[in-house]
């Protein structure tokens, strides 16, 4: 795990678990014509203990997963690195292709997993 991750996480840690909130802002889209909504949702119980859950494109972190456990952004279409952070170690990551017009959502799930749960 990159130090950088590490800091930020340590310093959520300390600045309070159970704040949800953007660290960085994702990827603007170009236009509206180019983009999808999509829906983040966490569906792990323990959000990642200590530290909670980091949700991540293409390894850039976003946002942080405190007592929400739902993110929604927009997009360009295109192929994109999903990815969570969980505690200190856990580091989970998935290939996505998002297509124009469309709204997509998905679960971010114990064991790496990071589903499309609908399209």
């Amino acid at each position: 795990m990159s130090n950088n991750i590490k800091i930020l996480l340590i310093t959520i840690a300390i600045t309070g678990c159970t704040t949800s909130g953007m660290i960085d802002p994702p990827p603007p889209p170009t236009s509206q014509a180019n983009s999808a909504e999509v829906e983040i949702n966490l569906r792990i119980e323990d959000g990642g203990g200590f530290a909670g859950t980091v949700f991540t494109i293409n390894d850039k972190p976003i946002y942080h997963f405190g007592d929400s456990h739902r993110y929604s952004l927009v997009l360009d279409q295109g192929g994109y690195l999903f990815g969570y952070t969980r505690g200190f170690d856990t580091k989970c990551s998935a290939e996505v292709d998002i297509e124009a017009g469309g709204r997509y959502v998905f679960a971010l799930k114990p064991d790496c997993v990071i589903e499309l749960e609908s399209q």
